[in-house]
């Protein structure tokens, strides 16, 4: 078309309507309580919480991001972008559990911060309580069965329980020596595997019942004597 030339009125109009579409700024879509309008760290504590849920509901066997997406309410896409696979989520449930713990630990043992071995006493007692609890029960049950299948995930858990055990160390007794420290560390190994046996026997059923009752009240008084012999010996 040459300069001068009359545009038709139907074409100019058309090229008018084109011009300014193109220079519209595109709407972002918005839907329902979309993660984009969080924080990333309340989107992630979202997912996690929701994570947990479905792992406790449905078993590793049915864990998916599907489920978990729908849980947390976004999509699978921006639940993917957080945690590409399960383990990752997995990986961050368990550790987020262990920073749980020890905060726990912190306002549990300064109690008896100046009398380790009444400190453990106690402390096992309150493993074991709280080892039969029906979240502690489900959730770890279902983490040990996926750790039986993932070494990331097994590695994870094993990181939790050493990591458990040097925080309750560290608190118990900071200064003592290295040799005491490591028969220390074994007591507390010791209060763990009395904690998971007790998830293990009495967390499936209805009510623990006077035997556990007069379970924990002997691994206290076990835990106490091991502490109490150690410091004899410093």
């Amino acid at each position: 078309m040459t300069v001068g030339t009359r545009v038709p009125g139907k074409i100019a109009a058309k090229v008018s309507r084109q011009s300014k579409r193109s220079r519209r700024v595109p709407r972002k879509r918005i839907g329902p309580l979309q993660p984009s309008y969080r924080t990333g760290r309340q989107t992630q504590e979202s997912i996690v919480a929701a994570a947990e849920a479905v792992l406790v509901r449905f078993g590793h066997a049915g864990f998916t991001l599907k489920r978990v997406a729908d849980c947390a309410g976004i999509a699978v896409g921006n639940l993917s972008y957080h945690f590409p696979t399960k383990d990752s989520l997995l990986e961050l449930l368990i550790n987020q559990t262990l920073t749980e713990y020890a905060s726990r630990f912190a306002t549990l043992i300064p109690r008896h911060s100046a009398s380790p071995a009444a400190t453990l006493g106690e402390l096992v007692g309150w493993f074991m309580e709280d080892s039969i609890t029906a979240r502690y029960t489900h959730l770890f049950r279902e983490l040990w069965a996926a750790a039986l299948h993932s070494p990331p995930l097994n590695a994870a858990l094993e990181h939790f329980y050493d990591q458990t055990i040097e925080d309750v160390v560290t608190v118990v007794a900071p200064s003592i020596d290295a040799r005491s420290r490591g028969e220390l560390k074994t007591i507390v190994f010791f209060m763990c595997v009395l904690s998971e046996g007790s998830s293990v026997v009495f967390g499936s059923r209805a009510s623990p019942g006077p035997l556990f009752t007069a379970l924990k009240s002997a691994a206290t008084r076990a835990v106490s004597i091991l502490a109490e012999s150690l410091r004899a010996r410093d």
